[in-house]
């Protein structure tokens, strides 16, 4: 796809004529370029961008002429030209491109990358999707997969450029319900680890606390700046986070639009952070997590996250080695467990929504069942403030009985 078009008169030419300019991405290298045209009739600047729009129009017909209903192309070359589309009309950021293509590189090309796209049937489909599993990937991996491939049979049979989807009738992977949470212990030892392994002046420090008590992503934490620490408020806003691309990392926008988001820290961070803030003596535009205004990488942040559960054996629930996000599932479970409405807690976590916090992290934990069920046992009790009087009970029997026209013999027990 052609964009930006843009006119400039060459004066240095007979005639001095307008030359139109066009970018396109290159599917080979990735690379922005450019293509030129000259426009010897044209009269004016006017005239001549009115050529240059006509002139791209032209070019994407061309381009749209390639649809895959129209052509013998490979779902590897159809999956190419969807996400380099997608990323130059700004619909992704640079690190969500990164990651399809290394989705598509691993987990589709090489079963299906060189079948002709309009010609996979279902079968081809049920067959790949066994064919991910035998490899031994997870329930997630094979998901993600799923999705990403049916997203572009879906995008083409919408706009009516194939006449069918292979992905009709056929079932995604079921996810994997299983979410991991830590122990009373394991979060005790997790900031034990924390306090003797590193000092409050440390951006790693930081780091692993935000993480803990903030639930927050990797790339939030990262690109987190210190205006955006209200000490006076004890809040923290998120606005921003940090991507990772060909080119390496870059500050971004946060994951979708209720990532943005501000909510009170816990006494334990605010002690922590003001801590460091008070020994570096920041600006407000230098990051909380790095050295001034250069952030700590997501690849650093990694290591030393690895590095501190692999020395201190730091593990979850189900005794396999804790990592980053495993903070953030924590902090969702810990939420539930202590009854936290979910309308908060969904904030804290930056969801699009309160129905994914309840269908992620509604069942997660076996305690947060027992926790519920005793505090539901109170609501019962004879002290309750919702507890019925007896003189109530039968005035409420009374009238059930009258508006359902139940007899005493025939009442169920």
């Amino acid at each position: 796809m052609y964009f930006s078009p843009s006119v400039k008169q060459i004066k240095d030419r007979k005639g001095k004529p307008w030359r139109a300019t066009v970018y396109y991405i290159d599917p080979e290298d990735q690379k922005k370029k450019q293509k030129t045209l000259v426009l010897r009739d044209a009269t004016g600047k006017r005239d001549a961008l009115k050529m240059a729009n006509a002139w791209m129009d032209e070019l994407n017909k061309e381009y749209e002429d390639t649809a895959p209903s129209k052509n013998k192309k490979t779902v590897k070359q159809v999956l190419q030209e969807f996400e380099d589309r997608r990323l130059v009309a700004r619909e992704i950021e640079k690190s969500t491109y990164k990651k399809a293509l290394s989705i598509n590189k691993n987990y589709i090309n090489p079963h299906l990358g060189q079948h002709i796209f309009i010609e996979v049937e279902r079968k081809d489909i049920e067959n790949w999707i066994n064919t991910l599993f035998a490899r031994g990937l997870s329930k997630t991996t094979v998901r993600n997969a799923y999705a990403q491939l049916k997203k572009v049979y879906t995008y083409y049979f919408d706009r009516e450029e194939i006449d069918n989807t292979p992905f009709k009738a056929v079932k995604p992977p079921r996810p994997n319900k299983r979410i991991t949470h830590l122990t009373k212990k394991q979060m005790d030892d997790f900031l034990y680890a924390v306090y003797t392994e590193y000092e409050p002046k440390d951006a790693i420090f930081s780091a692993l606390l935000l993480a803990f008590y903030c639930g927050m992503r990797r790339g939030e934490i990262c690109g987190l700046r210190w205006r955006n620490v209200d000490f006076e408020n004890k809040t923290i806003t998120v606005d921003s986070a940090i991507g990772y691309g060909d080119g390496g990392g870059y500050t971004k926008s946060p994951k979708n639009e209720s990532s943005n988001r501000t909510f009170t820290m816990t006494p334990q961070l605010y002690e922590a952070l003001k801590q460091r803030y008070d020994y570096i003596n920041p600006e407000n535009s230098w990051f909380v997590v790095g050295k001034k205004e250069k952030f700590m990488s997501l690849t650093a942040f990694n290591k030393a996250f690895n590095e501190l559960a692999v020395n201190y054996d730091l593990k979850d629930y189900y005794e396999k080695r804790l990592t980053p996000h495993g903070l953030r599932h924590n902090l969702a479970s810990v939420g539930i467990r202590s009854g936290m409405d979910i309308a908060s807690l969904s904030k804290i976590m930056g969801h699009a929504s309160r129905a994914m916090t309840l269908d992620t992290y509604g069942d997660t934990d076996p305690d947060a069942i027992k926790t519920a069920t005793e505090k539901l046992a109170l609501q019962f009790d004879d002290d309750s403030s919702i507890a019925v009087s007896d003189e109530v009970a039968g005035e409420l029997y009374s009238y059930d009985k009258k508006h359902r026209n139940v007899d005493d013999e025939n009442e169920p027990s």
